[in-house]
Formats: structure tokens, sequence, C-alpha cells
């Protein structure tokens, strides 16, 4: 059997060139700075160096079929091979440049190579690469049962060179590596085994799924794995069941997977399973040429009397000076200067200019290119626009950038493509017109510091894939991804709602592509009516120019799908009210609340604000703030900027807010002195201003008490740093809190680190109290620009990689519940680490604000239950009554001495949570296992790394960093190493995907045998470690060891840490048993689990899930999931521990966990002396082990009540007060910031603490609720308000379904009763309570009822019972007269008469013809009787029948006619007598005489 696949391995140059190419590689920038050399452009030297040239052979010189217009393909006869695999340096030519790399090419039999695939040092074994001619594919030959990788290529070193000339240089920057399988991977059976294909793509960069060739389903061509887009190793294999190569080789898709500036790229390519000898398979390698055109940067004195030199702009002098050309006038354009002339908003968002009629009205797509003014219409060639035609109200330009303009050719610089959909002649445009990795784009002119609102619409171009996009907004060349929330879904394929936002939009589509290609197949579509979503976002301007444009994250291909219309960037304003009188008094119109009034302000005049502009801080009668202003530290900048004389070198200004003076800035002297030359700020408020530092040093700037604000180099955007120049100082500030009931407020912030790298000793925590008595805030990341991980809970602070000057930031949130009469609150910060003391930990945009409760008010006197609640969070409702109340023990302990704490009242203490073990977002490629040590198995049945001996080690070379107490921070390294084994072993985490095929994650998991049953244990795993003893718990024990990843020593004795052990499963069917464990055997400090924890204890320290399986294991921070998880903290460089598992009877499949976070405390119990005679301490709720001053009640006994405080993304915060000792939840709140919008309580249980069984009223259905209180509507969202607001229920009756019998016409006697009405819940289903069936004849005599109609006539439809009811409705029965048949039986004659059909229970008459249609020989007539045979006549001609319900059968009755023959002699005289008639017969010969008698007795009884 011979597989043939021909694979192809590209070099892709992506490379996009930016508005304005200022200068070329290797220039000076403006500060002096060289250019960074990452992925810089070199020239062509005159030389190979050495190196192997190998040509690139475009279309035109043997090169056909896909891609070739844009790809040439290398030919390799003139590469030499080293069959001991050393590196060969090659150089590849590609036009305009070329690429240097060391190319290595390795065989798993070298021997093999020699022998067939070369000849000398030189390739002689060519094949023609996939639908190309000529020889332009390496070709391998297999062996027999080789399952290992047979060949490789790899480049490492890969340089790009582009050739310069004097007009331009092709481009080779950011270019990507990319292997493209241009052909199904092979797949088939063998010997009962599945035999395919497999290629394993590595590289040092990550991997992404460029694109498909063919069908563009991967599912067909990658059966086996089609794993690892977004990490450094792809993984395709396998091809469809019993189908090869060759017969598949046209119809199935293939991927193209590339690495953008990459280094390194390794192709290996292997059979699996494959027994047969002389298998072959290709490598092609090509390189994609995109390239792009930039010209150079030409300087020009532009002055006749200035003289000296210009930097040069000649090949090889980038870095020189060259003569001054000279001009007579002229001036040197700054970037501001063209912004009068950019739209303030986002123009032809609906692409319905210039029409179709202007494009070309017969097509039904065209690309526009308006710095061109040209249209590619359909015939197909780029054409003029009419004069007539506007760029300006056109607006659309793209990044597309064509190699050579031509005419005939869709490929054109600029290129906007837009489409019309064939059923509405909607207009739209495509996100990518022609060229990869190209968008449109507009530029607006902004105003930083502005909200502008973002909207459009998105679909995917059919059902067959599902198109993403991001949108990016931001300064040319630094746009960031928008996160946009979908509000609306056409076909309702995608869910809406605050919970869809993210910054990647995709919309699933239902319709198909009914455009075909060449060959017939689908190819397109422009049928999206009814397809489209909607999505809403926000974003603050930071510069004067703002680029909107896209980025297409996935699509069938790279210029085929992201659909886009109706797109909207404008400003959002806010309308503000003035009296503009100071003698004026009253309410004005409300700029919070829509139909409220506020308080009217004075002023001279009335404008509008926009809603980006600082709203005042209010001020107590304590003349502090009830919010913390001036949060972005952007008061007086302007002032500040230029009277500190602050610059792009020193980027900062001290500020001392007590005497209103600035710093100027500058660098220290040899004294480490600032230049304490303090200049005033006129003007400047103070108050506003609002912060303050505790630095009490005036060693540095001359002055104490000073405040840092820096500026960023990417956007001008001010921040501060909360240390000046003395360590353990902080800056703050003073908050009115004064209320006589707890408060809850929300905190926010942006923080960045100073040095933007992940090895950054920076962090911080946020602290909250009495001034003095300050606390940590437990916050949540709630956004990254540098993809740190979100969700992540802690008092600590940090943000790796992010820097403030360069513009990238994380952003946290958290809530604190401000105690009753605290009137003072400070707002402040610690440093945990910083660079040097004073430098680092950058915040902005910083939020202290009031939370506010929203009541509800049920609106009817005769309502009843409960709504939701609006009770301050200390206040709790009547809890339910329990038989007894007992303080529970802080901690229990196992058997084995070990100490287990209670979530719910014992946190895992912050010590140990300063590292954090967690392997859930690591890759199994970043594992490294010791070298012969493991068996990598990649049968279906048992995939993944196996143990061959005991003491077989693995490392993650990072997995978090740690501080120790010397304040520095050191990545951690982990090894894990076997102890003991009896089954188990590392792999992915293998899933079904939605085509039923398994794939594996990517992710590092630990199992116990996993497989298809223990039998599947790979036979070399088996021989080395035995067999799997099941009649013991099944899997394996290790010791993890942390190390300094830089130095590789063990860490201190000092170093604790903590993780949780996750997934681990209960069993349903069999509740009690303890399946699924882990147990703590050595080096453990204590373990932590909540208090309804479904973990059973078992062996040593272990703790196994029972009662369910913790569900789906993408998920490990769903509630049931952390039910099933264990925390456990250590310390010390080492812990052991066993994971295993105990099958139930006929289960031998396996397990899997990993390392995760642990669960987080939910809530603290609170002990209270509860008497006032008490006196004494009671047990801590905030610190283990230690005591506090009691509080004093008048009666009751020990208080379980706790409250838990959950604080969500949209910056509200749930607290809900719980009596532990039932779990009653007694007090449910949620408290919202003012100016947040709420959707209001729903019906169904959610986070908003109700439900809708919670209240009810006597015939009425709530619809929800409104700020009205006689809105007949529901209001599904509220924006609150400062001080809160209360929403009303709003009440409808509910609808009445009544039944009419609807007695028929032709019915005279009794009808049935009626049926009783049915009242049902408004806008919904009634049930038919009538009990009628339709069909019942019983109803009514004679007829049949056939349903409940929608109106009395007969020409009505059914009524639909599934119809919601919004009012009162009557059903109408129909009814169907029946009929009955009077049958004929011929009874033993002949003959038939139709039948007599009549109503039923009424009379028919028997025909007068009846009589006649029958006969019967030798029979006469009788007439109709109602039993079969001989019967009584009943009924003849003319006859009344009475009618039943059934048919009636009348059966003839007949009278024999008897012939008797009397001899006379002679000639016989035949005498018939008949119906008393005598009938004399002559006959010849004969002496018989005949008599007939009739019935046998002669004469009939009645003649």
């Amino acid at each position: 059997m011979g597989f043939l696949t021909r694979l192809i391995a590209g070099f892709v140059a992506a490379s996009t060139l930016g508005a304005g190419l200022a200068g070329t590689a290797n220039a000076v920038d403006a500060a002096g700075a060289a250019s960074d050399t990452t992925g810089a452009v070199t020239t062509t030297a005159d030389d190979t160096g050495g190196r192997t040239v190998l040509d690139c052979r475009q279309s035109g010189e043997g090169a056909t079929g896909p891609y070739a217009d844009k790809f040439c393909w290398i030919d390799w006869s003139n590469l030499p091979l080293d069959s001991s695999g050393k590196p060969t340096p090659v150089r590849i030519n590609v036009p305009g440049g070329h690429i240097d790399a060391d190319a290595t090419i390795t065989h798993t039999d070298n021997a093999a190579l020699t022998a067939k695939d070369y000849t000398g040092s030189k390739w002689s074994r060519l094949t023609s690469a996939y639908k190309l001619t000529g020889n332009t594919a390496l070709a391998f030959s297999g062996r027999m049962g080789r399952q290992d990788p047979a060949a490789s290529v790899t480049f490492s070193n890969v340089t790009p060179s582009a050739d310069r000339t004097d007009t331009g240089v092709n481009v080779l920057k950011d270019f990507q590596l990319a292997f493209g399988d241009a052909e199904v991977m092979s797949g088939g059976v063998l010997q009962g085994h599945d035999v395919y294909e497999r290629t394993d793509i590595e590289s040092d960069k990550t991997l992404e799924k460029l694109g498909m060739i063919g069908s563009g389903d991967p599912n067909q061509s990658y059966s086996k794995a089609n794993t690892g887009y977004g990490t450094t190793h792809v993984t395709l294999a396998g091809g469809p069941k019993g189908a090869t190569d060759d017969a598949n080789k046209d119809s199935k898709g293939a991927a193209v997977v590339g690495a953008k500036q990459a280094s390194r790229f390794k192709v290996s390519f292997g059979q699996v399973n494959q027994h047969w000898d002389g298998w072959g398979s290709a490598i092609a390698v090509g390189v994609y040429m995109p390239y792009l055109t930039a010209y150079p940067l030409t300087y020009d004195k532009n002055s006749s009397d200035a003289a000296g030199e210009v930097p040069s702009n000649q090949r090889g002098k980038e870095n020189t000076t060259q003569p001054a050309k000279t001009k007579t006038s002229g001036t040197v354009k700054t970037v501001a200067d063209t912004n009068a002339s950019l739209p303030d908003h986002l123009v032809n968002g609906d692409f319905e200019y210039p029409g179709a009629n202007v494009l070309n009205n017969k097509g039904d797509w065209w690309g526009v290119s308006r710095k061109d003014r040209m249209v590619f219409a359909p015939q197909p060639r780029w054409v003029s626009l009419p004069s007539t035609f506007d760029s300006d109200r056109f607006a659309w330009d793209s990044t597309e950038v064509a190699r050579v303009q031509n005419e005939s050719s869709q490929w054109h610089t600029n290129e906007v493509e837009l489409q019309r959909d064939s059923r509405t002649g909607n207009m739209y445009a495509e996100l990518c017109a022609y060229q990869a990795h190209t968008s449109i784009h507009q530029y607006i002119h902004t105003t930083p510091g502005t909200l502008y609102k973002v909207r459009l619409k998105h679909a995917s171009l059919s059902r067959d894939y599902l198109d993403k996009m991001q949108v990016l907004i931001g300064p040319d060349g630094n746009e960031q991804p928008v996160r946009m929330t979908r509000v609306e879904s056409q076909n309702g394929l995608d869910a809406t709602g605050k919970a869809t936002a993210s910054t990647t939009v995709s919309t699933h589509a239902s319709n198909e592509m009914e455009i075909k290609d060449g060959q017939g197949g689908p190819y397109s579509s422009r049928n999206h009516d009814g397809q489209w979503a909607t999505y809403e976002g926000v974003y603050v301007a930071t510069s004067d120019v703002t680029s909107f444009t896209f980025k297409s994250v996935d699509s069938k291909q790279y210029n085929l799908g992201n659909l886009l219309d109706d797109i909207v960037f404008d400003k959002a304003y806010r309308l503000s009210y003035d009296k503009n009188a100071t003698d004026a008094n009253g309410s004005v119109p409300s700029d919070e609340t829509a139909g409220a009034t506020k308080q009217a302000k004075a002023g001279t005049t009335g404008a509008l604000r926009l809603a980006s502009d600082d709203d005042v801080a209010t001020y107590a009668a304590s003349n502090l703030p009830k919010q913390l202003v001036n949060s972005d530290f952007d008061h007086d900048w302007r002032n500040i900027v230029s009277q500190s004389k602050m610059s792009a070198k020193y980027n900062f200004a001290n500020i001392d807010p007590a005497h209103g003076d600035v710093e100027i800035s500058g660098a220290l002297n040899s004294k480490g002195e600032a230049s304490k030359h303090w200049v005033h700020l006129n003007g400047f408020d103070a108050a506003r201003f609002g912060w303050k530092s505790n630095q009490t040093d005036t060693r540095v700037d001359g002055r104490g008490g000073i405040v840092e604000i820096q500026r960023s180099k990417a956007n001008d955007n001010m921040y501060a740093e909360i240390t000046a120049s003395q360590a353990n100082t902080y800056l703050y500030q003073d908050i009115d809190t004064a209320h006589d009931y707890p408060t809850v407020y929300t905190v926010k912030l942006r923080y960045a680190h100073r040095n933007g790298t992940i090895n950054s000793n920076e962090k911080i925590q946020i602290l909250v109290g009495a001034p003095g008595h300050e606390q940590p805030v437990e916050m949540t990341r709630i956004a990254s620009d540098r993809g740190n991980r979100l969700g992540e809970k802690s008092t600590t602070v940090n943000a790796p990689n992010t820097d403030g000057w360069l513009g990238s930031w994380d952003t946290f949130q958290g809530s604190v519940v401000v105690p009753a009469g605290r009137n003072v609150s400070r707002f402040t910060f610690k440093a945990l680490g910083s660079i040097d003391g004073i430098s680092g930990n950058l915040i902005d945009d910083v939020q202290f604000k009031l939370a506010y409760k929203l009541s509800y008010d049920k609106n009817s006197q005769d309502a009843f239950g409960q709504v939701p609640s609006d009770e301050t969070a200390n206040t709790v409702k009547q809890a339910k009554t329990r038989t007894t109340g007992t303080v529970r023990a802080v901690a229990d302990r196992t058997a084995s001495g070990l100490t287990v704490h209670d979530l719910e009242t014992d946190d895992v203490p912050g010590d140990y949570r300063q590292f954090v073990l967690n392997t859930t977002d690591t890759r199994l490629s970043q594992v490294e296992f010791e070298n012969g040590a493991w068996y990598k198995s990649t049968d279906s049945s048992s995939q993944g790394m196996w143990p061959l001996k005991a003491g077989a080690s693995l490392t993650i070379p990072s997995v978090g960093d740690w501080t120790d107490p010397s304040g520095r921070t050191h990545q951690i390294s982990m090894t894990m190493r076997l102890k003991d084994w009896n089954g188990g072993s590392v792999s992915e985490l293998y899933r079904f995907d939605r085509h039923g095929n398994i794939v594996g994650d990517g992710r590092f998991w630990i199992n116990t045998a996993y497989g298809s049953g223990y039998s599947s244990l790979p036979a070399k795993v088996e021989q080395t470690m035995g067999k799997v003893d099941t009649s013991k718990r099944v899997g394996c024990s290790w010791t993890v060891e942390f190390t300094y990843a830089d130095t590789g020593e063990k860490v201190p004795d000092t170093f604790k840490g903590v993780t949780g052990f996750n997934d681990l499963d209960g069993w349903d069917a069999q509740s009690d048993l303890k399946f699924e464990g882990v147990q703590l055997l050595d080096g453990f400090d204590g373990a932590y689990k909540r208090s309804d924890a479904e973990l059973g204890t078992y062996g040593t320290n272990g703790f196994a899930g029972i009662g369910h399986d913790a569900g789906d294991e993408a998920h490990l921070n769903a509630p049931q999931q952390s039910r099933h998880r264990l925390a456990a903290t250590w310390t010390g460089s080492t812990f052991t521990f066993s994971y295993d598992l105990s099958n139930p009877a006929g289960r031998t499949d396996g397990s899997r966990m990993t390392f995760g976070a642990p669960v987080t405390r939910t809530a603290v119990l609170t002990y209270d002396k509860n008497a006032a005679d008490a006196s004494g301490q009671v047990p801590s709720n905030t610190t283990p082990d230690t005591t506090q001053t009691a509080s004093s009640k008048s009666t009751g006994k020990v208080s379980d009540l706790v409250q838990r405080t959950t604080t969500h993304e949209d910056g509200s915060v749930t607290v809900k007060t719980i009596d532990t000792s039932t779990d009653v939840v007694s007090g449910c709140q949620v408290y919202y910031p003012a100016g947040q919008r709420i959707t209001l309580a729903t019906m169904a249980k959610d986070d908003d603490c109700w439900d809708s069984s919670m209240l009810s009223r006597p015939g009425h259905t709530q619809l929800g609720w409104n700020q009205d209180r006689n809105a007949t509507q529901a209001q599904a969202q509220v924006t609150m308000v400062e001080g809160g607001m209360t929403v009303y229920a709003v009440w409808v009756g509910n609808p009445v379904l009544t039944y009419d019998t609807n007695k028929p016409s032709t019915w005279s006697g009794q009808m049935p009763s009626t049926p009783a009405s049915v009242s049902v819940a408004y806008n919904t289903a009634a049930a038919d309570g009538s009990g009628w069936a339709a069909g019942d004849t019983s109803k009514i005599r004679g007829y049949k009822f056939l349903g409940w109609y929608t109106a009395p006539q007969d020409n009505t439809g059914l009524y639909q019972w599934a119809t919601p009811l919004t009012g009162n409705v009557t059903v109408y029965a129909h009814w169907q007269r029946l009929q009955a048949n009077v049958v004929y039986n011929a009874n033993g004659g002949t003959g038939s008469h139709p039948n007599t059909t009549g109503w039923q229970y009424s009379d028919v008459t028997i025909p007068g013809d009846t009589s006649k249609s029958f006969k019967r020989d030798k029979y006469v007539f009788k007439g109709w009787g109602t039993k079969p045979g001989k019967a009584d006549v009943v009924y003849k001609d003319g006859s009344k029948v009475a009618l039943q319900d059934k048919d009636i059968t009348l059966y003839a009755q007949w009278q024999e006619v008897h012939e008797n023959f009397v001899e006379t002699g002679g000639i016989g005289l035949p005498i018939a007598i008949a119906g008393g008639v005598l009938l004399l017969m002559f006959g010849i010969g004969s002496t018989v005489m005949l008599t007939r008698r009739i019935n046998g007795h002669g004469m009939p009884d009645d003649e």
C-alpha cells in the first residue's frame, strides 16, 4: 500500500505597511536610540556567504495551481544532504530579496535516504508538489512499522533580507513561516488498525491557523488531531477512516499554519500503524509573497539659506548624512496640521455611498479604491469612477497593498470590497478584500478624554463557518481591541446581553453558501437578510487622531467572511441644564435620571458637556469629599506639564498640594537630590486635586507631602506613582463615609508596572479603613492589555508585562463594606515590591464610590410574599428556627494529624497565597520530560506520556513567581518525580468536539490509567512498569520539588505556597464511592475545603470525590467544581501526594486532575457574646486563633449569621446574610454605583437574590418592575442615581380562557355541561382543562366532537394551546353530524344495490327497486330480513328503517321453487305451479310432468 501526502511549508510575509513609513531599517530614532533589531530588514549582500543557493520558482516558471500567483516554490535540486543530520546553510532567492536559514533534513533511517533519496551529495528523488508542475517537493520513503516521524525539515536562524533600490524596497519584516498541508492527510484501516499520517509543526513563536485550502473543513482532513493553535506546537493527524490519499486529494481541505517573526520552524512527518514497506511522502517548501513596496523618506532642508547635511536615504548609508537640498519655500507639516480635514465621526458606516448604480448595477460585489477613484467591476477589471464620485464621502480605506497594479486582478492598493444582498439590495462590506491580514479603516479627528460610542452589525459568511473578528481603535499604530457587547441577534442563534461582552466578535449564521466555485462546490454567499447581530461598545479617545479598524480572528478563508454594516463611531453627550441666574430657584430637568429634576445650579452660561467631563465631587459638612476626586490625575494637567518643564526624558512632576507648587523636573545630582526648584501653580485647587502624601523626608526634593504625577509616552495620559521619593510612603485621600448604617463602596483602578517586564518586582495592595487602621481590599482583575489572567482575586495587585509609560494597563475592581459610624475612611496604597523602593507601581482612573441600594415595591395591597431585599448589609430578616445552636470549631484534624480548615470560617493565610501553584493554563508542550524515562503513546486508546521507571521526572520551567523575605522576586520551576506507580500518565485533556471527534485541549493534566480499560496500557509501559493492580486504588504518587528557574537551586525552607487539587469527581450512580481522590502524603501544613464540599476522607490525609461528578473540566471554577476541589498549603521546597482512583464495578477507565488556584473563603463567622452582662473576648472573625473584644446584645444566643460579599464585573456588589448552621439566606441586597445601568430583578433565580416564586397577587401576574407606580409595561433596566431609588411591581390581571359548547342547529336535545373556565398567568399558554377529547362521540347523540376552535363558524381554525395569553379568550366546540348506512346483502343471491345513507338516529326509506336488484336461481325474492340465512321478512321496498349509530345490514330473503315430473307415457305435459299460476309446458319426447314447489310445500303458505 502506498501513501503519498505532500506537505507545504511556506514562509509567509504578512507585513502591513503603516501609514507614513518614516525612515528605513537600522535608522536612528529621534531620541538617538538605535531601533529595535527584532524583525529588522537587512540589505542583500553581494555574495552568498558560502550558503547553498536555492531558487524559488514562480507561476510561469513551471509552477501552477492553487496559490501559485502568490507562492514561489523552492527547487531542491541544488540542496546537498548531510546524512548525519547537520544543518546546511541555505539562501532562498525570492523576488525582491532572499531568506537565509540553516536547513536540516532528517529521517528516522538515514540509510533509507542514502539508498533511495539522493545520489552523491545532491537530492535526486524529487516529485511534483501538490497540483504544481515541476520537481518542487522532497520525497521520502518509509519503512515497515515505523511510528516515529519519518522525516523532518527544520529551518533555524531564519533571517529575511530585502533588495533595496532608490525608488523602493520590498519589505520582508513581520514575515510568517507557514506550513500548509495542501491535500488531505491520508488515512485508512489496515489489519484492524487505523493507519494515518501525522504532522507536527513546531516554532519558537505562536502558531496560528492562517487559512484553509480546498473545502475548508479541517474535520474531514484531520480526524485524529487538529490541535495546538495558539501554542508553539500544532498537531495534524489522520484522514477519513477507510479513505486513502488518492481517493480524497481533490476534495478535502487543508490548514495553513503559521508563526509570525519565527526564527525557528520545524515540520515533522510520519505514518502511524503503517505495516507496509515502500509508502512515500513528500514535503514541499514555498515562500508566500504578498510583498509590500515601501519608499525612501527624503529629508529636505526646506530653506535656501540653510546649510549643512540631512539624513541620508541612500542604500547602505542609512545612518549617515548627505548634503542638504535646497527649496525656496515650504513648510514641514505636522500630523496635527491635517486634523482639520478629518471628520469628527465615522463616515459612510452603512456603505450605501456611492451606491450600486454608480459602481455598476450589474454585479453584486465591487472593489473600490477611493484614492485612485477606481472600481473593480464584475467584467472583471479596474475602471475609473465617475467624476462626481466624492472620496471624502466614501471615506473608507484599507491596508491592502498590491505588488503589481493590474487592471484585470482584484489585488489593488487601498481596496475596499463592497457587496450587495441578493434579496434586500442592502450594501455592506467585507473586512478583508483580497490580501491576507489587511482590513478596512478610517481616521477620525477625536478629542482626548471624550467618550465615543461604538456600534456595528456583523455577520458570518454562512452557517459553514463561524467568523470572528476584533474592533481595533486607538492612535494610529497602537490600536487596541474594544470590548463589544452583543445587543441583538436577528436569527436568534447567539445570546445577547452583558454576559456576551468580549473583545472578539463572533456571529453564527444559518444561511447556506449559494454561490458555487468553478468545480460546483460552495464558495460564497450574498444572502444575509436576517443573519446580522448588533454589537455595542465605548471608547475614550486618547489622541487627536484615532484609527478605527478591524482584525480578522478567524474565517473560512482570509479574504472571505466577517461582514460589516451600519458602523457608528461618534461622541456620547450628556445634556446639562443650568438655571443661568444667581437669583433663580427651583429645579431643572435632571441629567442623571430621565423624567426627574434636580436642584438647579447657578452659572453665567449654559453649555453642552461631554459625557467624559469630570463631575465635581460633593463635599460633606466635614469638607471631605464623599468619593475620590481627581481619580484620573488630570486636574490642571496642562499647567503642571508646562510649569514643571516635563519632557519625554523626564516625564514626571512632583506636586506639593499643600502649597499649590510644582518642582521643576530633571535629573538627580550627585547627591541624589532633585532640582528643589519649586514654582507656584497659578489657579491650582488643592480640593479638586484631592491627593495627598504621607512623605516626611525632605532630603531629595526639599519638601515633604509630595505627590508624583507622570505622563505617558504613548498617549500623553496622566497617571501617578504611589510613592514619590521616600520609601514606604504613599499617596492617599480621606473620604467622608459617615452613615448610621453599614454602607458598600466599590473600588476600581488601573494598575501598571514601570519597567514593563514579567520579571518586575512591582506589586501593591489597596488599603481602606479608618486612618491608621487601613486593611487590604481583595481585588479582581477584570481587564488586561497584556493577556494577564482575568478573574484572579487577591489582596495583592500585580500586572506582569504592563508598562504605564507605554500605555499598557490592567484593570482591577473590588468592594468594601464600611461599618456604621465610621465618619472618615482613608483610601491609600502599600507597595509589596518595587524597582528600587521608590520607583514603580503606577495607578490611574482610581474610583472609590458609594454603592446604592435599589428598593422594590410590591405595588398592591393584596400582593403577598417577598420582594428583592433592600435591607442593609448587616441587617437580616428572621432566620428559620433550628433546634440547637452550637459554635463550630475553626478546624478539624485528620487521623494523621493534618489540620483541615473550613473555608466558611478560615481562609488560606496570606503568606501562603504569595505563591499559588496553578497549572490550569500550562501547555503540555511547555513540559520538559526526562530523556529516556518516558514513552510517548499516540494510540487513541492510550495517548499521552507514560513513565518507564520509578523516579521518572518532568519539569515545568515556570509555574509562577515568589518574592523572598529580602524583597527579591524569583521565577519558580517545578519538577514532579514519580514515587510509586499503579497505572498513571501525563497528557492533554482529551474531549469530544461537536463533530464527535476526540481532540486534545493542549493543556497539562495528570492521569490515572487512562484509556479504554487497563488492557490498553502500551506494551512497552506494561513491560517496564508491570500491570495495574486493580485490587487497590489505581494511580501514582508523586514528589514535587521547587527550584529557582534561573539558577536551579532549591527554594529556601521559608518558601510557602498553596494549590488546589482540581476535578475530584464522585460517582453519581454510587454516591458513597470515594471515587477520585488525592492523598496529602508528606510536606503539607493544612487542607482547606468548602463546608459543602463533596469530599470523603480515606487513606493518609486522603480526600476523594463523593456524591456527584464534579462537572465539565473546561469550567474548573464552576460552583460544582469548587465543591470537588481541595486546597492544600505547604512550607519548604517539596511535598508528596498521591492521585488515585477507586473504580466502580465494571469500569476500567481512568481519570485526570490538574493543579489549580484554591477555593477562596466565602464568608466569615462572627462571634457575639449576645448578652449585656457577659464580658471578655470571643474568637476573632479576622485572624485565626486570636480573639477580639466582645460586643453586647441584650438577648439571644451565639450568632451563626455571616455575610458573603461578591463584587461583580459590572461593579455591583451582592451582600448575602446567611445562617451558617442552616444555610438559610436571611438577607440579600445588591448595591450599585451611581450612574450604573441596572438590569432589574428577573423572574428567574439568579444573582439578584430573588425569583418570582417569592411574590404573588391573587388573580394577577407580575410583569416585572418599573420606576412608574402606574406603569403597565415592565422596565428592563434603570440607571442608579445618587441616594438610591425605588421600582414598583407591575401587575396585570390573569387572562381567562372560557369554553363555549356551540350547540349545533340540527340538534334539539340537551347539550353537555360547559367545562369550567381556566385562569392562567399572563403571557403563558393555557392547558386544556375541559377533559374533552377530539373524536369523542359520546357528548351528543349522533355527533362527533372535533375539538376547540377559535370561533363558532365552520371556516375557523383549531385553537393553538401553545399560544401565550395576554387577554381573555373563548374557545368553541365544533361538531360533526354523523351518518349511518343501510347495507344490502344478497344472502346467497346475485346483484347489488347502493347503500341507503341517512343521519344517525333518524329514519330512511328502502328504495322501491331493491327487489329487482337481486336474483337467485330457483328462488323467488320475498323481502329483507335483519339476519343472514333464513329469517323473517322485516322490510320490503318502501319500508322505513330506523338508523342508530352503526350501519344496518339487511339480508335478502328467498323462497325456493320445487319442480315435479309426472310420467304420462308418450308426450308429457310439464306443469309448473309458481306464484299460484298453473303453466302448461309442451315438450317433445317427454313423459315427465314437472311440478315446481316453492318452500318445499307446493304453494306458498300465504297464497
